[in-house]
């Protein structure tokens, strides 16, 4: 996968933490696509049983509010989210905090390692660097040592408070160190987000709602129409390819305002991090304070959608959080492609702002771990205000671009339920089991990149 850059570097995402939980341990049988398709029936019941109120320490926690005094609300039944503010004022002091106390927690399995045992789940509902914090953000198992497996509220929000202070008294030197760079990492951001508050130039794009200005009229009818019935979206909404979609979703005016917020992010002396570690050049949206936006596109939009489109896929049931990211590509002076891959996410929604551009077509392959992970199968020509929405394992690429500048929005929608399922191993990681491909790879799919067999399939090709 392309990883995020991140200061935790060694727990970069949910899959990365699966390999280093001895995850080979898990026995995958490599199968065919009839069973394979099989296996989703037990996945959904897997996520179906796991809703909060099936869960009673959720539901004990949900009766103690009136014990704290802090900002707290219950979001749904079982699920509750309370707003801390502590640490040192140049440190996690610097905002508030949503985190959302809810939901079965890593379990105790001596098929994964032994991993410790943790009552609920917790999610900081806001991006956070932190290295007892893992990038879905959920408090590690690390959070539980020595603490009661039917905690109090007040416990848990005791020990939120003592981890945003200072590092745990059993932390070694090493990751001491680690989180006093992650402290300082987070409060970077949120000054620079600050800073930015007062040279940004559409005011729009860092509320946390959309302005129906921003989109576009058709599809603001039919998300309307599905307020009844999800299903109309099937009616607007166009698979272009077996389980890749392609939809107007903003209007013009969206796409030059974010072009000019980019430009004049760009123009600032203010630090910037590129998106990942394949594009050098574009602009990380949840950096400069656009999160909440993003997240409202997310929770009113995309998830439904995904839920809609991806019904038979449990990796895109209950999206809740998401890297947003700006990419460009040029024909000179910056990136001009990138090579085949799949991404860190359940689902991605890929929309193009422009601009005027020649080439730099979207070429897929099939998914991630099927015997068809290396066949090519669409290619796709980008259209201002278009977006084209997959499942994050399909595997894909960018052509050069043959003149003009492309700048795209990427989101990368992910699943804290889905990632905690999977890491608890009670199923499968996204795109496992693996398959055996049955047939020589097109030369298209092909990723000098990501492929160790790389220049061994690109003779065999060329040789035919």
């Amino acid at each position: 996968r392309i990883r995020v850059p991140f200061p935790d570097k060694e727990y970069n995402d949910i899959t990365m933490k699966c390999q280093k939980t001895n995850f080979n341990t898990i026995k995958y049988n490599i199968t065919n696509n009839k069973e394979f398709t099989n296996s989703i029936i037990s996945k959904f019941d897997i996520l179906k049983s796991k809703s909060y109120t099936n869960h009673e320490l959720s539901m004990e926690l949900c009766n103690q509010l009136s014990d704290i005094t802090i900002p707290a609300k219950i979001i749904e039944p079982g699920l509750i989210e309370v707003i801390i503010r502590a640490g040192s004022v140049s440190g996690y002091n610097c905002i508030d905090w949503p985190v959302r106390i809810g939901g079965f927690g890593i379990i105790n399995d001596s098929d994964i390692n032994n991993i410790s045992t943790s009552p609920i789940c917790i999610r900081f509902n806001s991006s956070i660097s932190h290295i007892h914090i893992d990038d879905s953000g959920v408090v590690r198992e690390s959070f539980w040592n020595y603490m009661s497996k039917t905690p109090t509220l007040n416990d848990i929000i005791n020990r939120l408070v003592e981890m945003l202070s200072f590092p745990f008294k059993t932390d070694d030197r090493v990751t001491s160190d680690r989180w006093y760079e992650s402290e300082k990492h987070t409060y970077l951001k949120q000054s620079n987000i600050s800073l930015y508050k007062n040279l940004c130039k559409h005011n729009k794009l860092f509320q946390p709602n959309i302005s129906s200005n921003y989109l576009d009229e058709n599809f603001l009818k039919y998300y309307k129409l599905a307020l009844a019935d999800a299903n109309i979206w099937r009616d607007y909404i166009n698979e272009i390819s077996p389980n890749i979609y392609s939809f107007r979703i903003f209007s013009d005016e969206f796409c030059n305002h974010l072009i000019e917020e980019m430009s004049n992010f760009e123009s600032t002396s203010l630090p910037k991090r590129r998106p990942n570690t394949m594009n050098k050049y574009g602009l990380i949206l949840n950096d400069i304070g656009m999160e909440s936006f993003m997240s409202k596109l997310l929770e009113d939009y995309i998830s439904p959608i995904s839920s809609v489109l991806f019904s038979n896929e449990a990796v895109a049931q209950g999206l809740d959080h998401h890297h947003s990211f700006l990419v460009e590509y040029r024909e000179k002076d910056g990136d001009i492609s990138l090579d085949m891959h799949h991404d860190a996410s359940e689902v991605t929604f890929n929309l193009c702002l422009g601009k005027d551009f020649e080439g730099s077509g979207l070429k897929f392959c099939g998914p991630s771990g099927s015997h068809i992970n290396r066949k090519l199968q669409h290619v796709y020509s980008h259209k201002k205000g278009f977006a084209i929405l997959h499942l994050g394992r399909q595997r894909h690429g960018a052509d050069n671009i043959s003149s003009g500048h492309r700048i795209n929005l990427i989101m990368w929608c992910r699943s804290s339920r889905f990632r905690i399922a999977a890491y608890n191993g009670e199923i499968n990681p996204d795109g496992y089991p693996k398959q055996s491909e049955k047939e020589t790879p097109d030369v298209e799919c092909l990723s000098k990149t990501n492929d160790d067999d790389y220049y061994k399939q690109l003779s065999i090709i060329t040789n035919k």
